[in-house]
């Protein structure tokens, strides 16, 4: 038998499947062992609990900190080498369904206690004694959470109250906490419990279409709940402007362009922006500043509403696609919801129970009191949340949730999992991005050492060499000088090609979101000569917006307006947003240079206003303060009246970077935070 036979090959083939054979075979091992053990003979792999008693009382008093939250074997969490296929597929899909369900429910527990909390801290106002004027600048910084969370929170469980029947299915774990969220918009105290009844034989996307007939009519059927059901859903047909996704080709300087608009918008509006809100004020000051003769009609322009029924189009095409991709797995499996077989999922707290006593007396508890318990609940939730983004980036990325019967990730996470199918997608990039660099970042996440928000912003600037010094600065400095330093090194990797590490400490930085603007090179850009040879940009990246209908026309018309024929369309926009710039910065400025200095923002740590600014004084002129640009800073009007004037917020030091503050100051000389400028020093 010679090298290259055949046989050889025959024989090499085989050994390759009999190898992932068994490395896959392992991998499955340490759930399915579990699993199948005193199954008392349930057959189609009907998911087994039970997962909660492996942990015993004991073990879990020894355990450090929240590690009692850890119930995967860690050999799950790493996805195996080998491919997955034939039956072994049906078989990984039922363990990590068993896990990850496991995984939710102890989530939803969270997400209960706290509700329980967030009312209580809504009531209070307790983000005031702690030194944060706003709620949403409190929930960014010490909880690293979306700002609307804690509001959703505290409403749901206000409505409960006149819910009995709801609130006792919550807390007993009946159902979960997106559905409750949804059967609260049309629930009553008479029809709370026949509404209760309903979900327990409903499907997620009935329930769904039950509840947005319920609001319509007041009186929804079976079969309009079905019909509902099936059909393709276009939004809420109240909403004249339904949002589209806009994407645009630019070079890096382009985008580092867009990076000074965005800052230059935000000072404007005197309000951070996303950047889509950003998008539609550099449209609008370039369609203001168009030509005379182009608005007036001396340029063709295509029909508005032919632009506007376009994008319509391929957004109802999208959804239309991903409607028929139910269909068609419907009519192949019969189910796009999952099989008869799958088991309900397991909705106890399992370990999770032991954070319940955080729940408790709530209504006696001052503001720093309410933190702490929030911030513990958070780090809970995060661990958790650590284990559930391993699995779900296993079984999304092989697609294993089609082998349980469903059809998407939306229908699985939603109907399965009971959480937004976004909070999926979110974990999964958190995770995919661990798996780029070493177990470090991983590690940092899960145990709650960076937040979900900081683990966000440092993804862009992540690799091997410098993640333990970005880390190690995401939890020394404030979310928002974590953005600003962020920002100025993918300014930098964009002229050198290279991601650098974080900036010294007492390193000066920019303090917007962006360097500032080479005035020279935004004129040139404004008024430049048109180019042939460049129909692409150099180092191409997209800009992806989702904006409204009306946002995304304004866009084709200010393209069209402002092309120079036969100008590429990514130079076109590169223009039009230096048009925007020129623009905004010839507008005469505030003769104050402390704001100018401070970059049109209020300096308290963590602050996101840029409206109503104050010019203080750090050592008050009562107090012999003198009038230097050293002892003189921006607050804002709600920081300086209700921060530092009541004595919440103190500060001293010299400014810009030597200001020294404290938040949170309570008689008997105690603060929550005390920091350099945005740096911490001590942090309860």
């Amino acid at each position: 038998m010679t090298h290259g036979s055949p046989c050889v090959k025959t024989s090499k083939k085989a050994l390759q499947v009999a190898f992932s054979f068994v490395i896959y075979s392992l991998w499955i091992w340490a759930g399915l062992d579990a699993f199948f053990s005193g199954s008392g003979g349930v057959s189609g792999g009907a998911i087994i609990g039970g997962v909660f008693d492996a942990i015993s009382l004991e073990q879990q008093q020894r355990t450090e900190g929240l590690s009692f939250l850890d119930i995967v074997d860690p050999a799950l969490m790493h996805p195996p080498d080998a491919a997955i296929r034939g039956g072994w597929r049906t078989d990984a899909a039922v363990v990590l369904d068993r896990e990850l369900t496991s995984l939710a429910s102890m989530d939803a527990h969270c997400r209960v206690l706290q509700a329980r909390l967030s009312r209580r801290f809504l009531q209070q106002r307790a983000w005031r004694p702690l030194g944060f004027v706003r709620l949403p600048d409190y929930t960014r910084e010490r909880l690293g959470i979306a700002p609307r969370t804690l509001e959703d929170d505290a409403r749901v469980m206000t409505l409960l109250d006149a819910l009995p029947a709801l609130r006792a299915a919550l807390e007993h774990g009946e159902i979960g906490w997106t559905t409750v969220r949804t059967l609260v918009r049309v629930a009553t105290r008479e029809n709370d419990a026949s509404l209760l009844e309903y979900a327990g034989t409903m499907t997620t996307r009935k329930l769904e279409a039950f509840v947005r007939e319920l609001e319509t009519t007041g009186t929804p059927s079976a079969d309009q709940a079905d019909s509902s059901a099936g059909a393709v859903e276009t939004g809420n047909a109240e909403n004249t402007d339904p949002e589209v996704r806009l994407r645009i080709v630019v070079s890096r300087t382009g985008r580092r362009l867009f990076r000074v608009a965005h800052e230059l918008a935000s000072r404007s509006a005197g309000a951070p922006l996303n950047a889509a809100q950003s998008l539609e004020l550099v449209l609008a000051e370039a369609m203001a500043a168009a030509p005379a003769h182009d608005a007036a009609g001396g340029r063709w322009l295509p029909p508005l509403d032919g632009m506007a029924q376009r994008f319509l189009a391929n957004h109802q095409n999208r959804e239309t696609r991903g409607e028929a991709a139910i269909r068609g797995f419907l009519a192949e499996a019969g189910v796009c919801e999952g099989f008869d077989w799958l088991a309900c999922p397991r909705r106890g707290a399992g370990p999770a129970a032991q954070l319940d006593a955080l729940g408790r007396d709530v209504d006696a508890l001052d503001a720093v009191e309410l933190d702490r318990r929030l911030r513990v609940i958070q780090r809970a939730a995060q661990r958790i949340d650590s284990q559930m983004a391993a699995l779900l980036r296993i079984g999304i990325d092989r697609r294993l949730f089609r082998e349980i019967g469903f059809a998407t990730v939306r229908l699985y996470v939603a109907s399965r999992l009971g959480f937004c199918p976004s909070k999926a997608w979110s974990l999964i990039a958190i995770e995919r991005a661990c798996w780029r660099v070493n177990s470090v970042f991983r590690e940092a996440w899960r145990d709650g050492r960076i937040s979900h928000l900081a683990a966000v912003v440092l993804m862009p600037v992540l690799n091997d060499r410098h993640v333990r010094a970005w880390i190690e600065r995401a939890r020394s400095v404030t979310l928002r000088r974590l953005k600003d330093e962020v920002a100025a090194a993918l300014a930098a990797a964009d002229e050198n090609n290279d991601l650098p590490a974080p900036p010294v400490a007492g390193a000066r930085i920019p303090v917007d979101d962006s360097p500032s603007a080479d005035l020279e090179e935004v004129q040139m850009r404004a008024d430049g000569a048109v180019r042939l040879t460049d129909l692409h940009p150099h180092g191409a990246v997209h800009l992806t917006f989702r904006v409204p209908v009306s946002v995304a026309v304004l866009a084709e018309t200010a393209f069209v307006v402002h092309r120079r024929h036969p100008e590429a369309r990514w130079r076109t926009f590169e223009r039009i947003l230096a048009m925007a710039i020129r623009e905004w910065t010839s507008v005469p400025r505030h003769r104050d240079p402390i704001f100018e200095r401070d970059g049109w923002r209020c300096t308290v740590p963590a602050c996101s206003s840029r409206r109503n600014l104050h010019d203080h004084h750090v050592t008050f002129r009562s107090h012999g303060g003198g009038n230097a640009q050293d002892n003189r800073t921006t607050v804002c009007a709600a920081h300086h009246l209700h921060g530092i004037h009541a004595g919440i917020v103190k500060a001293s030091g010299p400014a810009p970077d030597g200001i020294v503050w404290e938040l949170g100051c309570r008689p008997g000389g105690l603060t929550l935070m005390r920091l350099v400028g945005d740096v911490y020093a001590t942090c309860r």
